[in-house]
């Protein structure tokens, strides 16, 4: 799986989601490598299911 951060950005974490047609039926949101494990993991337990794997960033204050 490709790493979805913006060069020299630290901050972000990534949501993964897994989606049967358009319903998420899980939904979770941390640091880069551990989502990308997640992702992977859930991309083989769900393999006939959509995994996506988008970058978020932290509500300015």
């Amino acid at each position: 799986m490709n790493d979805l951060r913006p060069p020299g950005d630290t901050d972000t974490k990534l949501r993964v989601r897994v989606w049967f047609g358009d319903h998420p039926i899980a939904d979770y949101t941390a640091a880069p490598e551990a989502a990308q494990r997640y992702a992977e993991s859930m991309g083989r337990r769900f393999a006939s299911c959509r995994v996506s794997c988008v970058p978020i960033r932290p509500t300015p204050r």
